[in-house]
């Protein structure tokens, strides 16, 4: 089995632990003036020895206590959010829970903490630590580029429980907006809080000091708001050694509650992604959003029959938001049916694009981490459209969608939107994977729409033979081919072997 390994204490600056009054209580060095009311200042970066009062035997009931509900409730995979140097794992350990089956990531605003646990858990592959700040939910929701977010901060298993060490208080005003974005993010039905109390004894408190403390608002709100809520008060001779350690499990395993939670479009989105399962190679080939000349943004939603597992927490949000308008207009289409999430037969799709207008509004959103203002941005969805396989076929601009705020007039059939772009890259796309042997769009009724778009756009559909890019000339064929489903007649422009959808094929 792995080996606790003790970091050289010559590399970290130690200090004797701070003792105060006639109790010789384990106590923080502050630095305040003693003579005014001063809030117990709240720093984001600190060194080991400047929480070492909570390193200390007296200190040890209060992660004990949350140790005792990890074991309690078997949480074997876990989230720490203000973990220091992972005291919580120095318990687990001593106790032989840290198995093979157990899985850490814990992170922290403070380097040298941090760099401290890095080298005593350094032979547990299960285990990790890394610098950051759970407000990292800023970028992901704030940012449409968001994935070197996502590589810093998403782990390869589904969570059980997130650890709030104390972390909450320095947002006294959005805590529960932090908890619950978080827990969504991760997929974690369960929770554990550390929080100081408000009252705390003369002994372990000084008269004069505030502390942001949201202990009685979790005791309150968050035990109506959420499933279940456990709590222990730990009364330790330490500084605010009156402690509330709460265990608070989210949302029912099933039913409504549930459903709140679980149809989430971020729901465990930071848990076992799909790179992890695949090669290096499978992953890079997968194409990511692709900006036209004119800022046209191209998300592709579905590849190879699944949803995209590139496409940033952001870009799956605009594609919420893109279905959930589908969903209002599609009434207004004489095939209302064919967009529905079932009737778009997505899981058929080779490639399923959002095409969006470039941002139409860059309003603040607020500051991130690093006091940075960023922005919202809105793109507005312009059209849909799939690229369908059919065996060695594939029909493009299948379950084609243009929304009413981008939609022609019909004055020019041959104008696109997008000044067919979209095709362009989808083209590209079908000649670097080479998986078809024809490409081929199809209509229902006659094919004369075809003849003319062939001759008015003919460096596209009717290019020389000697043409740089080695295009070939898309044809018509002239008799209605039953294609996909049965007795479904359509005729088909086409670039590719046409005897692909010429064989034998049910009525």
């Amino acid at each position: 089995m792995w080996k606790k390994h003790t970091p050289d204490p010559n590399k970290y600056e130690f200090k004797e632990v701070n003792y105060h009054g006639p109790m010789e209580i384990p106590w923080p060095r502050l630095d305040i003036d003693l003579n005014e009311v001063s809030k117990v200042p709240l720093k984001e970066e600190y060194r080991m020895y400047s929480m070492d009062y909570l390193d200390t035997p007296e200190a040890k009931p209060i992660f004990e206590a949350q140790a005792d509900f990890i074991m309690k409730h078997n949480h074997k995979t876990i989230i720490d959010i203000g973990c220091r140097h992972g005291p919580i794992n120095d318990i687990l350990h001593e106790r032989g829970y840290i198995d093979e089956d157990y899985k850490y990531f814990g992170f922290d605003t403070s380097p040298e903490p941090i760099e401290y646990a890095q080298e005593t858990w350094a032979e547990f592959p299960n285990i990790t630590y890394k610098v950051g700040t759970y407000k990292f939910i800023n970028d992901i929701h704030s940012r449409s580029d968001t994935r070197e977010v996502e590589y810093e901060y998403q782990v390869d298993f589904e969570v059980d429980c997130i650890v709030w060490s104390g972390v909450l208080l320095y947002e006294p005003q959005q805590h529960q907006k932090y908890f619950q974005l978080i827990q969504i993010a991760y997929g974690a039905r369960h929770a554990i809080i550390q929080e100081p109390m408000k009252e705390q004894r003369r002994e372990c408190w000084m008269e004069g000091l505030e502390l942001n403390t949201i202990a009685r608002f979790v005791r309150n709100n968050y035990k109506t708001k959420y499933h279940k809520y456990e709590e222990v008060i730990t009364d330790c001779d330490i500084f605010g050694g009156a402690r509330l350690i709460a265990h608070i499990t989210c949302h029912r395993p099933e039913g409504r509650r549930s459903r709140t939670w679980t149809n989430d479009y971020m729901y465990g989105c930071m848990c076992t992604p799909e790179y992890g399962k695949l090669s290096f190679e499978q992953w890079k080939d997968i194409p990511t959003h692709y900006f036209t000349p004119d800022g046209l943004k191209i998300i592709p939603y579905i590849w190879k029959g699944k949803v995209n597992p590139r496409i940033t927490f952001k870009e799956l949000w605009l594609c919420d938001i893109a279905f959930d308008l589908m969903e209002k207009e599609r009434h207004n289409h004489r095939l209302a049916d064919n967009y529905t999430k079932k009737g778009l037969h997505l899981d058929k799709m080779w490639i399923y694009n959002i095409v969006f207008a470039p941002i139409l509004i860059r309003k603040r959103y607020k500051h991130n981490v690093r006091g940075k203002q960023v922005y919202h941005e809105h793109l507005q969805p312009m059209f849909t459209s799939g690229a369908q396989q059919d065996g060695n076929a594939v029909r493009i601009f299948s379950r084609y969608f243009a929304f009413e705020k981008y939609k022609t007039d019909g004055t020019k059939l041959l104008d696109k939107v997008d000044d067919w772009q979209e095709l362009k890259w989808v083209m590209m796309l079908l000649g670097w994977y080479l998986e078809h042997n024809i490409v081929y769009w199809s209509r229902d009724k006659s094919p004369d729409f075809f003849h003319r778009l062939k001759k008015a756009k003919p460096e596209f559909f009717d290019p020389p033979e000697d043409n740089e890019l080695g295009m070939i000339p898309w044809e018509i064929h002239p008799e209605k081919i039953n294609i996909i489903y049965p007795n479904n007649m359509q005729y088909v422009f086409y670039c590719g072997q046409i005897n692909e959808l010429l064989k034998f094929r049910p009525l």
